[in-house]
């Protein structure tokens, strides 16, 4: 099968493993747990994101332990300790190192070491932080952390909902000015934020193309193979860019591009890729780039990349936000780059069989526990297409309403990866009543503190999301296919709206009991707490 992208991993280009050094020291007590958290990006190749390991510590067990996250509970109280590293994931680290912690015993406890083979990691790139309230102040922890490393302006702090043609399959072979008038025209009805034009709006073509073979697709040199590479394909956009950017502001959105920067030579031409995309900023207003093709293969390749995106982030004033494509290749990840923009997840497709809701849910719900929402884009498809591969399938796309495919990415970046202008009609009516909401409530849902709730989503569960603050939260269920119509959040409220779905709800002093007499459905409730919500 061929995958999008042409995302056959390259190998690191391995240094010479240099000492290794302890950045910092942690005495934990006799009693102490210890969890890794390791995530996993290369999502054409990976569905499982999450997995966590749990050490009860032991005098006759040393570790040594790689990872960004590790969390260390002093087992007779509350209090934690959270350890994050800012780095690429350690597949994806110019310099490997063995481990990233090491724990070893004392008589009266164990020490933990933070260390690096690295010689240029420090510890501005090392946070430790503790707290003392459970799974919701862990979540209010790790977020504000993510979320003070990013600049501070709107398209960083409050996500946006934003297609992306690319997930029917057409690749390039629709992308002209007037099929992208009809996807502003159709993205407008819908409610959406951004357009994003993919691969093929410019005037050389790459190894996705559906011209690759006629064109002598490439996948990298794009300046050394045409320095007119990244200009507007003029054949399929004969007047540029400016009518396309004028039509999208009169229905108030804007347009998003599709780049992928060149990794030859370690980055060698980082400044004139940020020019480039500077000038289509400053130009025409464009603040949200999708970056792929990324293959950071050496230190020298890291830095430059790193220098590319803060010259942008610079040149713009933080206004240019970054989808930053995690599929596949060697990249920064959830925490190489997290001032660049949000995380491009997956690529799911119903051609190939590849995409069903729940999934997309489950990966959502497992990384939210660590990874701020506001930080990931995760995707929804045209559920009426390929219905044919999944026949006799009870969690197909099409099996579900409307409204449940959207609600499962409303709690972070919602993608439409789709032609949105070949939406059939009872499908963009439900999503743009959705979108209403989602737009009026984003500011409450965003600014508070998110996690899930339930059980992981495998198809058969009760799960969801809570978005807590202490005036005001939110709360949004789902039914899979399971035999309990009914849900009990626990939680201490004085009055409970509904904002979207369907079902009942009841009040009493269990909390809030939800009843969703269908399956594969879903409830979003706002609600006023008397106090702190207990997951």
């Amino acid at each position: 099968m061929h995958v999008t992208g042409i995302e056959n991993a390259t190998p690191n280009a391995l240094a010479q493993q240099p000492a290794e050094r302890i950045l910092r020291t942690l005495r934990l007590p006799q009693h102490a747990r210890l969890t890794q958290v390791e995530l996993l990006d290369g999502t054409d190749q990976h569905n499982g994101l999450v997995h966590e390991r749990e050490w009860l510590l032991h005098p006759n067990e040393s570790l040594a332990l790689r990872g960004n996250l590790f969390v260390v509970a002093e087992v007779h109280s509350c209090h934690e300790t959270l350890i994050v590293k800012m780095l690429a994931l350690p597949h994806a680290r110019p310099v490997p190192s063995p481990a990233d912690v090491r724990v070893t015993a004392r008589p009266d406890g164990f020490d933990l070491h933070i260390v690096t083979g690295d010689p240029d990691e420090t510890c501005e790139t090392l946070h430790v932080m503790t707290h003392d309230g459970g799974a919701l102040e862990r979540a209010r922890v790790l977020q504000q952390l993510q979320r003070a490393l990013r600049p501070q302006t709107p398209a960083h702090q409050i996500p946006r909902a934003q297609s992306n043609t690319w997930g029917d399959r057409n690749r390039d072979a629709c992308i002209c000015d007037a099929f992208v008038r009809q996807e502003i025209a159709a993205a407008a009805r819908l409610g959406l934020d951004v357009v994003q034009l993919d691969d093929g709006w410019q005037k050389g073509t790459t190894a996705n193309s559906i011209n690759a073979q006629t064109h002598n697709g490439i996948w990298d040199d794009y300046w050394a193979n045409d320095p007119d590479f990244w200009t507007p394909h003029p054949q399929r956009f004969p007047n540029g860019f400016a009518p396309l950017v004028e039509l999208a502001r009169a229905h108030n959105l804007t347009l998003g591009i599709w780049y992928s920067p060149d990794s030859s030579g370690d980055f060698k031409n980082f400044q004139r890729d940020a020019d480039t995309l500077l000038a289509l900023h400053r130009a025409h207003g464009v603040c949200h780039f999708k970056l792929d093709g990324i293959k950071i293969r050496s230190a020298a390749g890291r830095k430059n990349f790193d220098a590319f995106v803060a010259a942008l982030l610079d040149g713009s004033r933080g206004a240019i936000v970054f989808d930053l494509d995690v599929t596949a290749e060697i990249r920064p990840g959830y925490f190489g780059a997290i001032s660049a923009g949000v995380l491009f997840v997956e690529n799911r497709y119903t051609d190939w069989h590849r995409y069903w809701p729940h999934h997309t849910l489950r990966n959502l719900w497992q990384l939210s526990r660590w990874i701020d929402p506001r930080r990931l884009r995760m995707e929804v498809l045209n559920p009426s297409r390929n219905a044919h591969l999944y026949a006799g399938d009870p969690l197909a796309p099409a099996c579900y309403p409307p409204e449940t495919v959207l609600a499962t990415v409303l709690f972070c970046n919602p993608l439409f990866f789709c032609e949105v202008s070949n939406l059939p009609p009872a499908c963009s009516d439900a999503w743009r009543e959705l979108l209403k909401v989602w737009r009026a409530r984003r500011e409450e849902i965003f600014n508070a503190t998110l996690l899930p709730v339930g059980d992981a989503p495998d198809g058969v569960a009760w799960t969801g999301f809570l978005a807590h603050s202490p005036d005001v939260s939110h709360l949004l269920l789902f039914r899979e296919l399971n035999s309990s119509p009914a849900f009990t959040f626990a939680v201490d409220t004085a009055r409970v709206e509904r904002l979207a779905g369907h079902g009942e709800v009841a009040v009493d002093a269990r909390g809030i009991t939800v009843t969703l007499p269908q399956t594969l459905s879903f409830i979003w409730l706002r609600f006023f707490p008397a106090r702190a919500a207990t997951p």
